[in-house]
């Protein structure tokens, strides 16, 4: 009997493990990450240095003076993972809502300037971004596009697998739905003996 218990709390247990640090990135845990600009028709990408559940982080990308006079387009895309090791699907930020973008970004009046701003959920552990451009070829509308990825701020308190950072109250982050779920499923199975 002890075996048919073991082998679902065994298969629980590494789901868990499997899912949690699947996040892992080049970078390490708590540093932020910037698009490299050198070369690029970005002259800079402002944002805050740390993100806040749920307070609006807004994203500024600026274009070298050719690139907004000569009508390149700014997409971006951004994503929140938050502590239980989940991300969220990506939202296409664009200048007109519809197809592939779901949000609005906008845009200084001489196109010089685009800006997104995101709430970031509960409980978040950063804020992904990557910047697509979109530059026009010829009087047709067709156009060429450039993905530069990916930039990632962190939040003010985070859990990133094992790992954990940031200024949390009572220094203890919030760990998150998907965690609870899992250490819920693994007692009611262990309580089954």
């Amino acid at each position: 009997m002890q075996k048919i218990t073991l082998v679902p709390l065994t298969f629980a247990i590494l789901i868990t493990i499997s899912i949690v640090p699947s996040m892992a990135i080049a970078s390490k845990s708590g540093e932020n990450q910037h698009i490299d600009l050198e070369n690029t028709p970005i002259s800079s990408i402002v944002h805050e240095d740390t993100s806040f559940d749920g307070l609006e982080f807004a994203i500024s990308i600026k274009l070298i003076d050719e690139a907004s006079s000569n009508g390149t387009d700014v997409e971006v895309w951004t994503q929140i993972c938050i502590n239980s090791g989940i991300c969220f699907d990506p939202v296409w930020h664009c200048e007109n809502v519809g197809g592939k973008c779901t949000s609005e970004l906008g845009k200084s009046d001489d196109n010089s300037t685009w800006t997104v701003t995101v709430v970031p959920d509960e409980t978040h552990t950063y804020v992904n971004y990557k910047v697509n451009l979109q530059y026009p070829l010829d009087k047709n509308n067709e156009t060429s596009n450039e993905m530069f990825s990916s930039g990632k701020v962190w939040s003010n308190c985070w859990v990133y697998g094992e790992e954990s950072g940031g200024e949390c109250e009572n220094n203890v982050p919030a760990v998150g739905t998907f965690s609870v779920i899992t250490i819920i499923l693994i007692a009611a199975i262990i309580r089954k003996d």
